[in-house]
C-alpha cells in the first residue's frame, strides 16, 4: 500500500480504513483516470490573443497563411475578417492563441453514449464529438518561488478551507513535485479520442472516486456536508484536528 501525506484526504482515508487503495493501475481511460494533456492557463484565457490575417493568401493553397498575433477584443468579433484558405473565418468565431502546459488531470465525467449515426447525419462534427470533463492538477513543488504557490495558501488548502482545491499526492509524484492541488473550478472538456490526451495508466479506486465525488459535490453545491453518509465530513474533521494539533 502506498504511503500518502498525513495532511491529506488520502492519508486520513487510508488510516481510518475507509479504503485500501487510493490509486490503482488502469490500462484504459475511464471516469477516475489520471490523464496527461496540454491544458490552458486560465488566467491567460481571461485575456487571450487572437490571430489576425495579414493578407487574403492564395485561395488554392491550404497549407500556409500569414497571421499577426494581437490581443483578442471581445467587442470586435471581425478581427480576422480576411478570408484565408488555410484557416477560413466563420461567423462569430475567432482563432485564439493562449498558453498551455502539459500537466496531469483527473477525468470526472466520461463521454456518455454517442448518438446513433442516423442522428449525426448532416450535422457538424462538434455537435456529436465525444469529450471528457477533466479537472487539472497543479504541482506544488515550487512553493515559495516566483510564480509558485504561496505557502500560506497551501496551508489553507491542506486545512480544507476551499472546496475548489483538493490536496493530493499522485502515484508518479517525485522529490521535485511531491504533492499536487486538484482544482475543481478549472473543469474543462477534452476530446475523448485522438492525440489530445495520454493515459497515465493510473486511476482512482472506486472508493477513492466516491470520496472525490463527494468533494466535487461540496464545491458544486456550496454545502459543507452534501454527502448522504457523512463520510467526507468525518474525514475532513479528523484532518482538521490533525492539522490543528500540528500547528
Amino acid at each position: 500500500m502506498t504511503d500518502y501525506p498525513e495532511n491529506s484526504l488520502q492519508g486520513i482515508a487510508l488510516a481510518e480504513e475507509v479504503l485500501s487503495e487510493w490509486f490503482v493501475p488502469s490500462a484504459t481511460i475511464r471516469r477516475g483516470s489520471v490523464v496527461w494533456a496540454h491544458l490552458p492557463t486560465v488566467s491567460v484565457l481571461d485575456e487571450p490573443y487572437t490571430m489576425e490575417a495579414l493578407e487574403h493568401g492564395d485561395p488554392e493553397d491550404h497549407s500556409k497563411a500569414a497571421y499577426a498575433i494581437a490581443r483578442h477584443r471581445t467587442e470586435d468579433p471581425d478581427t480576422q475578417a480576411r478570408s484565408v484558405a488555410a484557416m477560413p473565418p466563420r461567423p462569430d468565431e475567432a482563432h485564439c492563441v493562449y498558453r498551455a502546459r502539459y500537466r496531469p488531470a483527473l477525468v470526472l465525467a466520461g463521454p456518455g453514449r454517442a448518438p446513433d449515426e442516423s442522428l449525426q447525419a448532416g450535422g457538424a462534427s462538434w455537435q456529436h464529438a465525444q469529450s471528457l470533463i477533466v479537472a487539472p492538477y497543479y504541482g506544488v513543488g515550487r512553493a515559495g518561488f516566483p510564480g509558485g504557490w504561496d505557502p500560506r495558501l497551501i496551508d489553507a488548502v491542506q486545512a480544507c478551507e476551499f472546496p475548489q482545491y483538493m490536496w493530493e499526492s499522485l502515484p508518479f509524484a517525485d522529490e521535485d513535485t511531491p504533492c499536487s492541488i486538484l482544482r475543481f473550478d478549472h473543469l474543462l472538456p477534452l476530446g475523448a479520442r485522438g492525440p489530445s490526451i495520454q493515459n497515465s495508466e493510473w486511476a482512482l479506486s472506486d472508493e477513492a472516486l466516491d470520496l472525490v465525488d463527494m468533494w466535487l459535490g461540496w464545491f458544486l453545491s456550496g454545502e459543507q456536508t452534501p454527502e448522504a453518509d457523512g463520510t467526507l465530513d468525518l474525514l475532513r474533521g479528523i484532518l482538521l484536528d490533525e492539522l490543528d494539533s500540528g500547528s
